[in-house]
């Protein structure tokens, strides 16, 4: 057995807290994207993935075909700059994204990798819903409208969309997208009288009063002695 300076143990103790200290807050690192980001692609050529909002993701970065992931979430545009709106918030299966560009038109090229949701149910390009994708790469290659693919063997999602102004994409993975409906107010309910509850008296007092009572019968007892 080692043997340990009593005067120094404190010191050691200290040191293994704080070392457990900080691995726990390597494990939960955290990165935070707020509106001024923008994630562009390397070369840039002045297009950029960026968020309307803050958001926070246990894991950021960029791989080497230019996605940028977002917690599993893969995004890639050109001809355009991509804003997503709605990351998952309104609803866990709605992923809402403005593409936007300088020139008065322009068909923009956006490529989603949707972790483990798998092809969309829909999509909507300016308004347009869009249920039936192409059903191949060459067709959607072809094509110079508005349109969509799925590439099963990658789990990638292909959509053209022609812009003249900012436009909203969404991706949808529900069976069926649910119209808006403005929220109704609700009527004010009558408060209720609730009896009083005497609370029970704080458990962490009573065991310091216990203690202080032992020590003084401690010391009480010694000085008798």
């Amino acid at each position: 057995m080692f043997a340990i300076n009593s005067k120094k143990l404190p010191l050691l103790v200290a040191f293994l807290i704080l070392c457990l200290l900080s691995t726990l807050s390597l494990a939960h690192a955290t990165v935070t994207v707020p509106p001024t980001w923008h994630g562009g692609k390397n070369p840039p050529d002045n297009c950029y993935i960026s968020f309307s909002t803050t958001h926070t993701f246990n894991q950021v970065y960029r791989d080497e075909n230019n996605f940028w992931f977002f917690d599993g979430y893969g995004f890639y545009v050109t001809n355009a700059n991509a804003t997503i709106t709605d990351f998952f918030e309104s609803d866990r299966n709605i992923l809402r994204i403005q593409l936007s560009t300088s020139s008065s038109q322009a068909m923009a090229d956006l490529r989603i990798k949707p972790a483990n949701k798998g092809m969309p149910r829909f999509i909507i390009i300016n308004q347009t819903t869009y249920s039936t994708p192409f059903s191949s790469k060459t067709e959607f290659d072809n094509s110079q409208t508005n349109c969509w693919y799925y590439d099963s063997s990658q789990n990638l999602v292909y959509i053209k969309a022609e812009l003249h102004s900012a436009i909203t994409v969404t991706v949808g993975w529900t069976v069926a997208y649910p119209p808006y409906v403005s929220p109704q107010p609700k009527p004010t309910p009558t408060p209720t009288p609730e009896p009083t509850i005497q609370k029970p008296v704080n458990e962490t007092i009573i065991i310091i009063v216990s203690i202080l009572a032992i020590l003084i019968i401690l010391i009480l007892s010694r000085k008798r002695k």
